[in-house]
Parts: structure tokens; C-alpha cells; sequence
């Protein structure tokens, strides 16, 4: 390959990574949604559906399914607050011993619904997680899910949408 070429092909090259890179950031100014959890199940499931919730928890390869429906703080989506507004839903797998892992999951709200990625019930709270994507208004969205656990297990969650 001639020195011209390689030239012209890394400066095409350059151009796109760093085209590449403007179009990664979010643009636009963030949203906040404020929510609080209510009706929250919780499910442990260690491998092979056996064993105690405490074995789950310490067996590599298990699982947590978390559901719960979320509550309007404030008045947003057209709803008041304190109206039921959608639901989340959280599968964590324990990768390793002390607990950890990663939790992948969603969230519905009345307008579309986000996904979102972290490591949930392995951490002491605030937990937080990543906004990878969804559809309606959250279709590119980026941004973050903070859940903090009050001292009566209520969660309040404060969502930073990107996009």
C-alpha cells in the first residue's frame, strides 16, 4: 500500500472516530423523573430451584428476580403524585463469592420504557445503574437510575434521562 493511501486511509479513518465520538454524547437537556417503589417482590433462586434464600445468595449462578410497580413522586406524565405509573423489573445472576454480579432490566413507563444495567441487590444502597437504550422518547437514551432504600424499605428512585 502506497504512503498516499495509507495516508488518505487513515485520516478517513480519524475523521470517523472522531465524528463517531461527538455522536456518542447525548444531546439536549437531561430529563429527571422522580419515582418511588411499592408492591416490590424479591425472589432468590439458587441453581437447580434448591436450597434456602440464604444458599442463593452465596452460590455462583444464582439468581435474583426483582418486580416492583413505581409511584409518581411528583406530578409528571399527566398523573399526579402518588399515581401508579409503571413497573421495573431487574434479573441479577451472582458471579461471584462474597455476593456480586450483574443485573440487567427494564423499565416501563407510561410514555415508553428504558433498560437499564448495573449489579442491584449486590451492593449497599444508593444503587446505581446505566441507561443503555429503550424505545418511545428513551429510543437513544443515555443517563442513570439512582435507588436509595429508605429505613422503611420504600425505594426512592431518581432517573437522569440523556438523550
Amino acid at each position: 500500500m502506497s504512503i498516499k493511501r495509507l495516508a488518505v486511509l487513515t485520516g478517513c479513518f480519524v475523521s470517523f472516530v472522531l465524528g463517531s465520538a461527538g455522536a456518542v454524547g447525548a444531546t439536549g437537556s437531561p430529563r429527571s423523573i422522580g419515582l418511588v417503589t411499592r408492591h416490590v417482590l424479591l425472589t432468590w433462586t439458587a441453581p437447580g430451584g434448591t436450597g434456602t434464600i440464604g444458599e442463593a445468595k452465596a452460590t455462583i449462578g444464582s439468581s435474583a428476580i426483582l418486580t416492583a410497580r413505581l409511584y409518581n413522586r411528583t406530578a409528571q406524565f399527566g398523573k399526579a403524585s402518588g399515581t401508579p405509573v409503571g413497573r421495573i423489573l431487574l434479573d441479577c445472576s451472582v458471579l461471584t463469592v462474597p455476593p456480586d454480579g450483574n443485573c440487567t432490566g427494564i423499565v416501563h413507563l407510561p410514555d415508553g420504557f428504558f433498560l437499564i444495567g448495573g449489579n442491584g441487590p449486590f451492593v449497599p444502597s444508593p444503587r446505581f445503574y446505566a441507561i443503555t437504550g429503550g424505545i418511545g422518547p428513551y429510543a437513544s437514551a443515555r443517563g442513570q437510575v439512582k435507588i436509595a432504600t429508605t429505613a422503611t424499605g420504600a425505594s426512592v428512585i431518581d432517573v437522569t434521562v440523556l438523550r
